[in-house]
Order: C-alpha cells, then sequence, then structure tokens
C-alpha cells in the first residue's frame, strides 16, 4: 500500500507474496510440452488496510504485457450475476499478450448468446429451429455486435470502464477482439463452440442444440446455479483448450484472474462455483484449469472455506510445498496471511519522510507501538507526520490533527479507514467490544441482559477479529481497538469505560481469571488494588508465572493521560505507596507497575526515556524480595536501560 498522495513512504513486505503466486503460475516443461499442475485458489488474508489491494496492483504490474490476466475487484461492482463476471474474464484475458496471442472463449460464447433469446419453449421443435437460425446469423459480424450490444453494459460496470464511453463503441472493441478474430473465431464460435454441449467433456453424446435450449429455459427459470455452473464449465474447458492445443500451449505460465475483496455475497459465490467446478472437473479426469485464481479476503471468505487449516501460511513460508504438506485440507483453498510491518520497515518508511529530525528510530518505534505495523495505519500516521514534519510527535496530538486529505482529524479517517460501513448501532457495540482482550474475553459481555447480549454476531465478524489461531482466541485489529477505547473513554451514556470495564472485571473474577480481574482493575485505575495482589503473588509463584501475570496486567489501556512527562506521571500515580503503612515489597512494587502500564500505552508518545530507567530501578528494586527470580529479573532491568537511549 502506498503512502496517500502528498507523501512519501511505501508500503514493504508483498514481494514474497508475489513470489508465491509465480510459484503457482508455473507449467513445468516435460520435454516439448508444458503442463498444467492442479492448482488451488489462493486466498490472501488481512484486515482493511493489510496491503491486499496493493498485492493486486503489484501482481497486475508484473503480468501486464506478460501473461493474460484479469481483474475484477467485486466490492466496486455491486451485485452481479455470475455469467456476467465470467463474461468480463473472457474479455480480458482475450486481450492479445506477447507469446500467448488471444485466448479464445467459443464455449463460453456460445452459452452467453443464447441466455436471453425468447424461444417458444412450448414448442420444441420451433424452439430448436430459432437457437439454430440465432447461431448461423453470428456468422455475420453485424449480428454478433447485436450480441455484444447487449452484454456490454454489466461488463463496462465489472470492468471499470468508464461509462462514458458509448455502448455501441465498447461492444465494436469486444466483437473486434474477443469473438470475431476474421473467419476462424466465427468458425470456431459455431464448431468446437456449439459442439461443446453436446459432449461437455464428459461423453454425454447429446444434441447440442437441445442442451443449448435447456440451458435457456434454466436462465428464463431463474436457476442461476444451473446457469452459471454449466457456464463456468464452458469458460474453463474454453482454458484448457487454449493451453493444450492453441498459441498459449508452449507457455510457461498459466493465465491470472485477481478478484479483490471476494468477501461480498457475489464473491463468494463466485468462488463457491468455480472450487465446486474443480471439483466436479476431477472427478469426470479431465485435465486441471490452466488457470490461477488470487483472491483477497479480510476474513468472511476464509473462515467459511478454510477454517479447518489454521493456522493459514504467510508469505515466507507459503508454496506448493507447504501446500502439500498440509494434505487434503488445502487441494481447493489455500490460504495466506499478509503479514503486518516489521520495526525495521516502519523505521525505513520514516526515513524515506525526510523530516529533520534528530532520530528517524524513535517515531518509527512510536508509531510501530501504536499500529503493531498494520500498513494502513501505519500510513494514515506517516502522512499526517509528512503533512506537519515539525512535530511535535505524539500519537495523540496525530490523531487529534486535521486530516491531510481534508475529511474529519486524523484518528476519524483512520477509524474509517479500518470499520469500513458499519451502522452506528454497530459502532457504538464495536466500542464496548474493544474494551476486551480478546472474542473469549468479550463474550462475556452476551451473557442474558449483557452490555452486548444479542450483538455479538454482527460485532464478532471475522473481517474484524483476526489472529486467533488454535488455542488462542481471536482479537480485535489491534490498531483499531486502540482508536475504539480512545473513543469509548470520551464516551458517554448507558455503556461507558467505567460500566464495561467493570462488568469485565466482575465477569473475570467470578471465572477465576486473576490476569483479566487484574487488567480490568488497572484499565480502572485501580492502582492500589493491582499492585497489593502483584505483591502477594510475589511469593507464590514461580518467577516466569509472576512476570507473565505481570505483563499481562500492564498492558491494560488507559483512560486519559495526566498530561505531564510521561515518567512524571507514573511517579504520581505510585505516590500513594511511598509511605510507612504499605508493606515494604507494595512500596518497591508500585513503581514498577506504574512505569511499565505508561510505558506499554501505545499512546505514551515518544518521550520514554526515564520511563525505561525507572522500569529498570524498579525490577532492581524488587529483587530483594524474590533472591531466586534476580537473574530474570535483573537481565530485564538492562535490557530496558540498553531501551532507554533510543528515546532521547
Amino acid at each position: 500500500m502506498a503512502m496517500p498522495p502528498g507523501g512519501h513512504a511505501r508500503i514493504f513486505g508483498r514481494d514474497r507474496a508475489v513470489l508465491v503466486v509465480r510459484e503457482f503460475m508455473e507449467r513445468p516443461d516435460q520435454g516439448r510440452k508444458r503442463t498444467t499442475r492442479e492448482t488451488p485458489i489462493l486466498l490472501f488474508e488481512g484486515p482493511r488496510g493489510s496491503g491486499k489491494t496493493a498485492l493486486v496492483d503489484c501482481l497486475g504490474d508484473s503480468l501486464e504485457g506478460n501473461v493474460p490476466y484479469a481483474r475484477v475487484d467485486f466490492e466496486a461492482i455491486g451485485s452481479v450475476a455470475g455469467y456476467e463476471v465470467l463474461a468480463a474474464l473472457a474479455f480480458e484475458l482475450n486481450r492479445k499478450c506477447g507469446d500467448y496471442g488471444r485466448l479464445g472463449f467459443p464455449r463460453f460464447i456460445i452459452g452467453r448468446a443464447v441466455l436471453e433469446e425468447k424461444l417458444d419453449v412450448k414448442d420444441h421443435a420451433r424452439a430448436y429451429a430459432q437457437v439454430k437460425a440465432r447461431l448461423e446469423q453470428y456468422r455475420n459480424v453485424a449480428a454478433l455486435r447485436g450480441l455484444v450490444q447487449r452484454v456490454a453494459p454489466p461488463l463496462q460496470a465489472i470492468l471499470g470502464i468508464p461509462q462514458q464511453i458509448p455502448v455501441p463503441d465498447f461492444a465494436g472493441l469486444l466483437v473486434d477482439g474477443l469473438l470475431a478474430s476474421g473467419r476462424r473465431g466465427r468458425r470456431l464460435l459455431l464448431g468446437a463452440g456449439q459442439d461443446w454441449y453436446g459432449d461437455q467433456d464428459l461423453g454425454l453424446g447429446r444434441d447440442p442444440i437441445d442442451e443449448l435450449i435447456r440451458l435457456n429455459v434454466r436462465f428464463q427459470a431463474d436457476n442461476r446455479e444451473m446457469v452459471d455452473g454449466l457456464l463456468m464449465a464452458a469458460f474453463l474447458a474454453d482454458l484448457r483448450d487454449n493451453f493444450e492445443n492453441r498459441k498459449a500451449a508452449k507457455q510457461p505460465f498459466t493465465a491470472a484472474v485477481l478478484l479483490d475483496n471476494a468477501d461480498t455475497r457475489d464473491g463468494q459465490q463466485f468462488l463457491l462455483d468455480l472450487a465446486r467446478s474443480r471439483q466436479d472437473r476431477v472427478a469426470d479426469g479431465r485435465a486441471a484449469d490452466p488457470l490461477t485464481f488470487v483472491a483477497t479476503s479480510r476474513g468472511l471468505l476464509t473462515t467459511r472455506v478454510a477454517r479447518n487449516i489454521r493456522p493459514y501460511a504467510r508469505p515466507d513460508n507459503a508454496g506448493r510445498t507447504d501446500r502439500r504438506r498440509r494434505g487434503p485440507a488445502a487441494r481447493w483453498w489455500y490460504p495466506i496471511v499478509l503479514p503486518d510491518l516489521d520495526q525495521s520497515q516502519v523505521t525505513t518508511m520514516v526515513t524515506g519522510l525526510g523530516l529533520q529530525a534528530a532520530n528517524d528510530r524513535r517515531i518509527a518505534a512510536m508509531v510501530y507501538q501504536f499500529t503493531g505495523g498494520h500498513p494502513g495505519g501505519t500510513s494514515r500516521l506517516l502522512w499526517a507526520i509528512a503533512d506537519e514534519p515539525d512535530g511535535p510527535y505524539d500519537v495523540r496530538d496525530l490523531l487529534d490533527r486535521p486530516d491531510p486529505s481534508g475529511t474529519g482529524t486524523v484518528g476519524e479517517r483512520l477509524t474509517a479507514d479500518l470499520l469500513g460501513h458499519r451502522t452506528q448501532r454497530e459502532l457504538d457495540k464495536l466500542l464496548i467490544a474493544a474494551a476486551a482482550r480478546h472474542q473469549d474475553d468479550a463474550d462475556r459481555l452476551t451473557v442474558p441482559r449483557g452490555l452486548l447480549d444479542s450483538d455479538a454476531e454482527t460485532v464478532h465478524t471475522p473481517d474484524l477479529w483476526g489472529g486467533g489461531d488454535p488455542p488462542e482466541p481471536a482479537v480485535l485489529e489491534p490498531v483499531l481497538r486502540r482508536v475504539l477505547l480512545r473513543r469509548l473513554a470520551t464516551a458517554d451514556g448507558a455503556a461507558d469505560w467505567s460500566t464495561v470495564h467493570q462488568r469485565l472485571r466482575v465477569a473475570a473474577q467470578a471465572e477465576k481469571d486473576e490476569a483479566g480481574e487484574l487488567y480490568h482493575a488497572l484499565a480502572l485505575g485501580d492502582v492500589p488494588l493491582v499492585t497489593r495482589r502483584l505483591a502477594d503473588r510475589l511469593a507464590g509463584l514461580d518467577g516466569e508465572s509472576w512476570l507473565e501475570l505481570l505483563d499481562a496486567v500492564v498492558a491494560a489501556p488507559r483512560r486519559t493521560s495526566g498530561g505531564a512527562e510521561p515518567a512524571e506521571e507514573a511517579q504520581a500515580l505510585a505516590a500513594w505507596a511511598d509511605t510507612e503503612k504499605e508493606p515494604p515489597a507494595v512500596q518497591a512494587l508500585a513503581p514498577l507497575v506504574t512505569a511499565l502500564w505508561l510505558v506499554t500505552d501505545p499512546l505514551t508518545g515518544v518521550r520514554r526515556r526515564d520511563l525505561h530507567y525507572d522500569v529498570a530501578a524498579g525490577y532492581d528494586a524488587i529483587t530483594r524480595f524474590c533472591p531466586r527470580r534476580r537473574q530474570v529479573l535483573r537481565l530485564r532491568a538492562q535490557d530496558h536501560r540498553n531501551e532507554a537511549p533510543l528515546w532521547d
């Protein structure tokens, strides 16, 4: 994903995904003949802003002029029938492309041509004569042009061709390329194209005209499943013919279809029909399809078809070898998760902004801690920094700035980027769910008379909740959760910050989930209770378990900032323990808990140096209360001392 207009950074980490697609497209050379291998539908998954469309852009750029390919964005085209999508793909794949020439689709075109004919189906002989006469007419280019004028409007929408281009002009392009490449094209149309319907690669031995009449009847009866299924089979048969018997047969790669935003109802149905057609082909012993399908999903489609393949592959380990290792479960669908950026990639992006800043790494670390490397969130913040490069470099300030696009604040635009189209009710419920650590935690709010109650299905959608490879529960996309929590912090009404976290705290306590109870207690600002409980557990848990508990608790969100220097704010939050009334362990632990809480907070900004030194001092201070864990505590202290200078 590139920076929006006016930015200067780019998103990294998608080159490997392009190589994975190339690997699946390869056709091995066996002597004088290339063969096509079985290829699953490649599903690249990621939340909004994860770079899925950027990957499709990159794939299109690499294929353009080299390999036949087609591209469809299901979210942009609205509701569309499967046979119309196939028509658009056929048109795109037919474009002349290097040594591949043109890919012809006579079988599909014949089927599409008869769909809307007004046949006298009550008189079979008359219907037979009507179809035969109509097909004979297509020997004439003018008749073909009339057909294409009827199918052109939806193709223009699917392919993103400007509607300002008159339909007759667009139809002329189609006729000149797709249907009527000279006499040979028309001969194929009425030869192999027509005859296929009597056989359908199954040895049916039927009359093709009768089968075309049956196709028309099904279309008029709105039996779209049967219509789309047969036309899909015709489309794929055309492709196999191109790569077995024509110019494309000697080429090293299959054709490709790039389907962006395939989570829509029509997108999912199209790919389910494709998978079913491929399964039927294998059952009937037909050859593999020389077409690699690449689809992107925010999780809805992936969850529907590939839930049992978790954990999903990532670009660094994806490929045919990994697919074979997964066995039959990955035969038809192969999901690949697009990874977030790592901190070094974010640093490179910050350096690319050309800021007059003393420390690009410090800014990158702040941005990375807030976004978790989410590509869209990272780009949005860096664009805001590039728009006002003089600072201050603080996440809260960045989120409250006017967005460079001129629409709302940076935080508002980021929220809109991540959520897409949501109703106000859905947004209100997501604000509540954002207080939960993960989906299992959020389920505690769906009990009878709970804050989410019957809204769980609209809140826990796979396009917003990711991860969750067994046995871990799914989590709300981290950067989305952070911007939602910030809005929850200022919300008023029946479900505000205090109400939601208190509900979650009580529920965790009832289920004896100590980490959850203390996490939500700290979110409510109850630093004394949390510190005392952690001090009590210091003697009872082994070192590793206690540190895991500490880490889980201090990850709690903060509702507000005091506005002071972070180190001063942490000291003020721990001041209650500076009294002889508190046990020595509590006195030593309180500054560590508050300093860790603030240094872990993604909204703290770049002023973290003194916090890291205070955390190091805190770990050193508690070593006397747990001598058996002294070494690991000192190692942690040293890690923070090493980190502190990076924030100067």
